[in-house]
């Protein structure tokens, strides 16, 4: 019986000039991914780590590489699940590894004078969905596994869940479009603090603010963005993200202590990952989903 892995590859650099090159895209269009250490020729064929140690001092590059080259090249299998990652916490795509690994310099990925220079290869089936979502959708045993500094192909410890429980869990919790390349979690949270400032009553009639935090990240004490009173008069405390996982629900629940237990706590988000729901139904904490408008959940 063959047992699939699961993989996550970088799919960008930092160019000369500190422009960020991005791959993902054109992974999706050619139906591959790809790694660099181009000038390198034949690690395709290499039998060991060792031997693709020896192949990169050769050629100039440090030795951090071949734990990446020999996953890529040796370790990766057909069928095994690939998860192309991208910047800010993003999973752009998921997909299946369809074939070996090839040396390709014919295309834009791979070739020698373009931006990309990714040209040992590997053919993949993309799934439709989910695709840019947040890693930290998954829950916290997955996805503290993407994003390690300094590894370009890392592979997924699947746990006891399995590749199976993964994809299971990935149909469930992993939303597709909540982080796409270039959304800033304070550009998000500043246009729901500047809507709510004026419409809180959008989230629940008769809402009204007895204060509000108005700067971002500045804050000399931690303080919710907005504390204010229902139609009952009972306090209300309202934290605002982006971006809404289990760590918001803590960080809720901390104003709590301050300001009493029979206060109200309220988190607004763009979007809210699973396990943010799962921890804010234990720590009764009230959410509300902004995607234009506003529900509560």
């Amino acid at each position: 019986m063959v047992v699939h892995r699961a993989f996550a590859i970088t799919t960008f650099h930092t160019s000369r000039g500190n422009r960020a090159v991005e791959a993902a895209e054109e992974w999706k269009k050619l139906g591959i991914c790809a790694i660099g250490w181009s000038k390198v020729p034949n690690l395709c064929r290499c039998r060991s780590k060792e031997e693709v140690l020896d192949k990169l001092r050769k050629y100039g590059y440090s030795s951090y590489g071949a734990e990446d080259v020999w996953k890529f090249i040796s370790v990766m299998n057909e069928g095994d699940l690939v998860f192309a990652y991208s910047r800010k916490n993003t999973i752009a795509y998921v997909g299946t590894v369809n074939g070996p690994c090839e040396f390709n310099t014919n295309n834009i990925i791979g070739d020698p004078k373009g931006d990309f220079r990714y040209a040992y290869q590997r053919k993949v089936s993309w799934w439709d969905e989910p695709h840019h979502f947040d890693r930290r959708d998954l829950p916290s045993y997955f996805a503290n596994q993407f994003g390690k500094k300094g590894i370009t192909v890392a592979e997924i410890d699947t746990g006891s869940k399995g590749i199976d429980g993964l994809i299971n869990i990935l149909k469930v919790c992993a939303i597709s479009g909540s982080k796409f390349p270039g959304i800033n979690e304070d550009l998000v949270k500043a246009g729901l603090l500047k809507y709510l400032h004026h419409s809180l009553d959008t989230l629940e009639k008769g809402l009204k603010i007895k204060s509000a935090e108005v700067a971002i990240g500045k804050k000399r004490k931690p303080r919710p963005d907005f504390i204010a009173e229902d139609a009952n008069g009972q306090t209300v405390l309202i934290e605002c993200k982006g971006i809404a996982d289990e760590s918001a629900v803590s960080q809720i629940e901390g104003y709590r202590r301050e300001y009493g237990k029979r206060c109200r706590l309220l988190l607004v988000a763009f979007r809210i990952t699973e396990t943010c729901k799962s921890a804010a139904k234990k720590a009764n904490v009230e959410l509300v989903e902004c995607d234009l408008s506003f529900h509560k959940i």
